[in-house]
């Protein structure tokens, strides 16, 4: 398929994420512009289920497709080679488990007509409704449910990769995600933009859906690889120490006095000895105080985070 007339690319890495990504390649294949306007660039990381038959048997799709792959190094490297294989000016970027509204691919276009300046367009993200259940770990982590309307200005400390899109050449002149981040690799991103002066839009009516089942573990886990994350990127940015401490819940010197009164009753009360108890809560309460569940058992993923930051900050010293 000829790629004259594209305006935007979306690139898409993926994971041992199938079942999910059949969603998101049909959301795409139903999009109300014409197909010829963008192209689908996707990047296998390694899967070991059934994903790299599945690609190989995209042949027929409305829209330019490109398949690569990685070789299971994570997300930051599978969206950099997306990016180095973009034939547009504009990139947008979609999970293997965030499935775009029928507009979606339309108005990401839109956005940037007319606009010649470092910016950053993010959509709205809502939580599939055959997730909502009790057996669902995370509920609404993506959407930012404070707030509405359209073209509002936020911090880029709200970053998240899906759903956002940006001009290509700003993301090469940045160089791209940190490759050495498993985890947190957008905000990194979006903290470098922001020093280079790049602004962050919200937009509520442009929608993709978060289909992504996870279990109580695995949400736990992912606080462990988020504390090994910000290890790294305050090794290499020292001077962002603090703002890293106040952004995931650490511990600074110079955080304020209440942000650092904050941390001691957390450890106080969410530590090693208390974990079992809150679990029991957490659990006890899942089927008819589903907000003070999820309270808790974001506080064990706090601590989770804590906990392996605080080893990665250690073994590094040694």
């Amino acid at each position: 398929m000829s790629r004259r007339n594209l305006a935007i690319s979306v690139i898409i890495p993926v994971r041992d994420r199938t079942a999910e990504l059949k969603r998101v390649v049909k959301g795409l294949m139903l999009q109300d512009c014409a197909p010829d306007l963008f192209e689908v660039v996707l990047v296998d990381d390694g899967s070991g289920d059934e994903t790299r038959s599945y690609l190989g048997g995209l042949i027929r799709m409305p829209f330019a497709l490109t398949v690569l792959q990685t070789p299971g190094a994570g997300a930051a490297v599978a969206r950099n080679k997306g990016l180095a294989a973009v034939h547009s000016r504009l990139v947008l970027f979609l999970d293997a488990d965030t499935i775009p509204g029928p507009s979606l691919v339309r108005y990401h276009i839109r956005l940037h007509q007319g606009v010649d300046e470092p910016v950053c367009h993010m959509g709205k993200i809502v939580m599939s409704e055959e997730l909502k259940s009790t057996e669902q770990a995370r509920w609404n982590e993506l959407d930012f449910n404070d707030m509405d309307g359209n073209n509002v200005e936020i911090s880029f400390r709200r970053y998240r990769t899906a759903n956002t899109s940006f001009p290509a050449a700003l993301l090469m002149r940045a160089g791209g995600f940190n490759e050495g981040l498993q985890v947190a690799e957008d905000l990194e991103l979006a903290y470098r933009l922001a020093e280079k002066g790049t602004r962050f839009y919200y937009h509520a009516d442009v929608v993709a859906t978060h289909h992504h089942p996870l279990t109580l573990q695995e949400y736990f886990k992912k606080g462990t690889f988020y504390g090994q994350a910000v290890a790294i990127w305050q090794r290499e940015r020292p001077d962002l120490a603090g703002d890293l401490a106040g952004r995931f819940g650490l511990y600074h010197a110079g955080l304020s006095y209440k942000e650092r009164m904050r941390y001691r009753i957390k450890v106080l009360l969410v530590n090693r000895g208390t974990i079992p108890v809150l679990m029991f809560v957490g659990r006890k309460c899942r089927g008819y105080l589903l907000g003070l569940s999820n309270r808790v058992y974001k506080m064990i993923y706090g601590y989770h985070l804590r906990a392996s930051h605080q080893r990665a900050m250690a073994h590094s010293s040694v």
